[in-house]
């Protein structure tokens, strides 16, 4: 949850974010969008978006979500 309760600084500021998954990536979006702030985000995985993911499924790029990769996603066990 993000809150904010004050006005855009005009003294530009950073956060550290620690996790590139959906979370993360939306926190910096919105931490520049309202708050006018900057942020770096620490992801250990080589990509951002965490268990969010884009595919190529029979030929069709899809994008997947995290319940895509439960192990008790039929498709998944194909």
């Amino acid at each position: 949850v993000i809150a904010v309760t004050s006005r855009p600084s005009s003294t530009p500021k950073s956060t550290l974010i620690v996790g590139g998954g959906i979370g993360g990536a939306a926190t910096a979006f919105y931490l520049k969008k309202l708050c006018g702030r900057s942020a770096h985000i620490f992801e250990a995985s080589q990509r951002l978006g965490g268990r969010l993911w884009h595919v190529d499924f029979a030929g069709v790029p899809t994008n997947v979500g995290g319940d895509a990769w439960a192990t008790s996603n039929h498709l998944l066990r194909q």
